[in-house]
């Protein structure tokens, strides 16, 4: 399937326990991408709802929050299927992220050619992030690992090609 990156749109799910940097990661993947007007974010932050008010996000224009409290919470799992059964909607792509996170310059438009460049469809990217320290946003340079799926065994199992990878 080739990927217009001029059209394509994207939700981005955060399910955020107790997490003080949410907001800034918010803040960061917008910022930093080229086409923030097709990004819908999806964040189930689950907070003390007395005293971590601060960590809240806010529903606006892109971005959807739901807020429970901490102690009503059942675990990772259960925060994503509830972000995608209630805040989803029909964006073409999801993406999936840790509360405190950061991105590169241009991140939507890399993870669109990237999946464009498979040429398939049912194309799936997993990776570990790029690290960062709070309070200096930018990424620390890495070489990460990619897989790449040639084929699937008699079982139907994927057989995996690892590839290295230097984060720019």
């Amino acid at each position: 399937m080739q990927v217009d990156v001029n059209r394509a749109t994207l939700f981005v799910s955060i399910a955020a326990y107790r997490d003080p940097d949410t907001r800034k990661t918010v803040q960061d993947l917008l910022h930093k991408a080229d086409n923030p007007q097709r990004i819908m974010v999806g964040v189930l932050s689950q907070i003390d709802l007395e005293a971590e008010q601060h960590f809240l996000v806010g529903t606006s224009g892109f971005v959807y929050e739901k807020v429970v409290d901490y102690r009503d919470s059942r675990g990772a799992g259960w925060a994503r299927a509830k972000i995608q059964q209630e805040l989803m909607g029909n964006e073409q792509f999801y993406l999936q992220i840790d509360a405190h996170s950061r991105f590169d310059y241009g991140w939507d438009t890399k993870l669109f050619t990237m999946f464009s460049e498979t040429q398939d469809d049912r194309a799936i990217f997993s990776t570990y992030p790029a690290g960062f320290q709070i309070g200096k946003e930018e990424l620390k340079s890495q070489t990460y690992t990619g897989f790449i799926c040639k084929t699937f065994d008699y079982a139907g199992l994927p057989q995996l090609v690892m590839v290295p990878r230097q984060l720019t």
